[in-house]
């Protein structure tokens, strides 16, 4: 019965043309890229435009149509719940990325903008502090992969946007 089931739901989906998002693009119209950054959020985003086919990602800001700019990265944690004796029982992380984007000729594509992930993290007092900082560090790096993926979708959204214009 349940395999049925299954059978039914995969057919549903898949013929009524659903699929997953997938990994952004860029369309050809914003390559090649160039990224301006020396932050940790920089580099991720100019790997995952070289993981991201067709888009070219160039070293020269000369060379690209379109120039990103990472004005500033910056992480936070706050406590967010603590316990009668004031011990710390859950936390927010928080990533914040501030950019702007151009085109090589100096027009805007995107004003300066804020991009914000965040995720919390419940405090188990089990566990070993080096595996709560692991913990943390693997959250703090899903927020970076979140925000990359939030800029290039908005990146082609735009681009999309002026091809409807023109």
């Amino acid at each position: 019965m349940r395999l049925i089931f299954c059978i039914f739901v995969f057919s549903f989906l898949f013929g009524c043309g659903f699929q997953l998002r997938g990994t952004a693009g860029l369309p050809a119209a914003l390559t090649p890229l160039y990224v301006e950054s020396q932050t940790t959020f920089g580099t991720l985003l100019t790997q995952r435009v070289r993981n991201a086919q067709p888009t070219q990602i160039v070293e020269n800001p000369a060379q690209a149509r379109l120039i990103v700019r990472i004005l500033a990265q910056q992480r936070q944690s706050r406590v967010v719940a603590v316990d009668r004796a004031g011990k710390a029982l859950a936390y927010e992380l928080s990533y914040h990325v501030r950019f702007a984007a151009h085109r090589a000729t100096g027009e805007p594509v995107l004003d300066e903008q804020t991009l914000v992930a965040s995720r919390s993290l419940d405090e188990d007092p089990e566990m070993a502090v080096l595996g709560k900082q692991l913990e943390q560090e693997l959250i703090y790096q899903e927020l970076l992969d979140e925000l990359a993926e939030r800029l290039l979708w908005r990146l082609q959204t735009i681009a999309e946007h002026n091809n409807e214009a023109t």
